[in-house]
């Protein structure tokens, strides 16, 4: 089996996508001083650009960006297979704001004004998880999961996954037939940071069921009412 590797903390390659620019120059400075490549962008449009033409470890995005929006950009990214971790800077913060963040596919939310060791932390915490996933092969059903190529295959249609509905499938699969409450599973399938609530795990798992066409007569991630959520075992095969 091919083992974990984890980002080199002390050299990942950052975009920030901030209009502010004394804001941005701080963000800049203080995660150069972290010993980060940092490059900035002040409009979506030339964050766009930026993505076209370098490969990033972890993108810091704004939400309230001239022309292309922070929540846009973000859509498009992932659209694109973009797998890599992204945190919203933004002077929003109300819980309708975060969960269309995270249901974007946000992977953590830090509300104006901020420290800026704060985000230097939870950028650390982003930059731990493993970039290089298992070489193996899982299967559910009719479902094939290739956790290391980020895709899923359902009757041999491949569906497009966001990176946090992926991961959330992955683990159910890895899990089968054990109970998890939404705490349990933001802690394993968020990162510890973010303000992620039991709306973002109903949301991702809804968004599941209706990629993968599961319809009601199916039982596929089970809603146990006051315990959690639970995929049925299945006996699947795992190749590796």
């Amino acid at each position: 089996m091919r083992p974990l590797v984890a980002v080199d903390l002390t050299m990942a390659k950052i975009l920030v996508v901030e209009d502010d620019a004394v804001l941005a120059d701080l963000v800049k400075q203080t995660l150069m001083a972290d010993r980060h490549d940092v490059e900035l962008a002040y409009t979506g449009e030339d964050g766009l650009l930026f993505l076209e033409r370098f490969t990033f470890d972890l993108l810091v995005l704004d939400w309230e960006l001239p022309g292309v929006s922070g929540v846009q950009f973000l859509s498009n990214y992932r659209q694109k297979g973009g797998m890599n971790p992204v945190i919203f800077v933004t002077a929003r913060s109300s819980i309708e704001d975060k969960t269309e963040s995270f249901n974007t596919g946000a992977d953590d939310y830090l509300a104006k004004p901020f420290e800026m060791k704060e985000l230097a932390l939870r950028v650390q915490a982003l930059l731990r998880r493993p970039r290089v996933r298992e070489a193996e092969t899982l299967t559910y059903r009719d479902f094939v999961l290739e956790p290391g190529k980020g895709r899923v295959q359902r009757a041999g249609r491949e569906v497009r996954l966001q990176p946090r509905e992926l991961a959330l499938l992955e683990f159910f699969i890895k899990n089968q037939d054990l109970v998890f409450s939404s705490s349990q599973l933001i802690d394993r399938v968020w990162s510890f940071e973010t303000e992620a609530t039991d709306i973002s795990v109903r949301s991702c798992i809804a968004r599941i069921r209706r990629k993968l066409e599961v319809d009601d007569s199916d039982v596929f991630i089970e809603n146990l009412r006051g315990l959690g959520y639970r995929l049925p075992a299945d006996s699947p095969k795992k190749c590796e």
